[in-house]
């Protein structure tokens, strides 16, 4: 996209403002929601502590990234097309920037009146369930008051440190990215780190999508193919076969067993035949 701000202007406004609650920046609401989180991580674990200041570095580098892609910079060939296309690019219809406004308006609202919310809900919980649980919250500092002047802080250092980079690069274009990259190692392997979706694509990819491939052609191939050479063609046919065995045995031995039964009865009536004539002479 880029330069969205000249034809957007609204929506540019309501988007920093959304994007600077995301980031955490003081007085909007996510300001407060981390601080809370940052105070939980730290009681929790140092090292997760940590962990969750780079990530306010890495939301502070990719949102306002993602302002100086979409909002400043150069205009690019798709907004070229929509604008000869279309002739104009606006803000939307009215219900739309009304909404997003009334939406901007509650983040800056929630974010002035959090504080105090917050009190009003610690009291509220300390005097409906107890001071033991209202002990574990997340309002009151660690053994003391002093964290709370320390975490903002630290989270104010780190995201400045993540959104100044941002800023150099994407609003301001002070330097070129892909330079940058390009004249040193470590950003070209973090680059690729971070294209690579942290190699949980890739991951996804060997385990769920090439996994499942390899099974259902298994399945397919081996499994069912055997299968269904055994049930529709090897188990008929050797039915048949053996019935038509069975059919013709039995078949010549009842035409032995008439033949047989045929010549004892022969046999039968000429010596009856003969016993009688034997006995009329006499």
């Amino acid at each position: 996209m880029g330069a969205l701000r000249k034809f957007l202007p609204l929506s540019w406004g309501f988007t920093l403002v959304a994007s600077l609650s995301l980031i955490g920046l003081p007085p909007f609401p996510g300001f407060w929601s981390k601080d809370a989180v940052l105070l939980v991580t730290l009681k929790a674990s140092t090292p997760l502590f940590a962990l969750a200041l780079v990530t306010v570095a890495l939301t502070a580098f990719y949102t306002v990234r993602f302002l100086g892609l979409v909002f400043h910079g150069p205009k690019s060939s798709s907004l070229d097309h929509v604008i000869q296309e279309q002739g104009h690019v606006t803000d939307g219809a009215p219900s739309m920037r009304l909404a997003s406004g009334v939406l901007a308006i509650l983040i800056v609202t929630a974010g002035i009146a959090s504080p105090f919310v917050e009190q009003i809900l610690h009291h509220g919980f300390a005097s409906g369930l107890g001071a033991e649980l209202a002990a574990g919250s997340v309002a009151p500092s660690m053994d003391g008051s002093s964290f709370h002047g320390v975490v903002p802080a630290l989270a104010l250092l780190f995201l400045v440190a993540g959104a100044w980079p941002a800023y150099y690069l994407y609003v301001s274009r002070k330097a070129s990215s892909q330079a940058l990259i390009n004249n040193h190692t470590l950003l070209q392997a973090l680059y690729h780190f971070f294209w690579n979706r942290w190699s949980i694509e890739g991951i996804y990819h060997r385990v769920f999508v090439d996994g499942i491939t390899r099974l259902a052609a298994f399945l397919s191939d081996d499994v069912e193919e055997r299968w269904d050479n055994l049930v529709h063609r090897r188990l008929p046919v050797l039915f048949t076969e053996k019935t038509q065995r069975l059919v013709h045995r039995l078949r010549t031995e009842t035409e032995e067993l008439v033949y047989n039964v045929s010549y004892v009865l022969v046999l039968f009536v000429v010596l009856l035949t003969f016993f009688l004539l034997g006995r009329s002479g006499n």
